[in-house]
């Protein structure tokens, strides 16, 4: 299983998941890696009582060239929403996980 969080990889025998893998000789792993796209701070900072934001970006292999729609919810509010679009304009992207020279993707954050 992967989260959000300081990179980290454990083992996790106590999982309901483990089960699985054991049988095998396996076992089971949590890992914990970087968010690439901090939505969530973009949300809390431009709309604190928003719950969740959907952000459609497209990018090359470094930096963004273009962020297109995006929604806050519960509740729909333009201003907030302009804010947040222009807050994912300043995120600059590790060349290092991006294969394509152009790639569009949908960026969803939840609190």
């Amino acid at each position: 299983m992967v989260t959000s969080g300081t990179p980290a990889v454990t083992r996790d025998d106590a999982s309901p998941w483990a089960t699985l893998p054991r049988r095998t000789g396996g076992l089971f792993w949590n890992a914990a890696a970087p968010e690439m796209i901090d939505a969530v701070a973009a949300m809390k900072g431009c709309a604190p009582s928003a719950t969740a934001a959907t952000a459609t970006l497209e990018s090359t292999l470094d930096e963004v060239v273009d962020v297109g729609r995006v929604e806050l919810a519960p509740a729909r509010d333009a201003k907030a929403e302009a804010c947040v679009r222009e807050e994912l304009w300043k995120v600059s992207l590790p060349g290092a996980t991006f294969s394509s020279e152009f790639e569009a993707f949908t960026v969803d954050a939840r609190l």
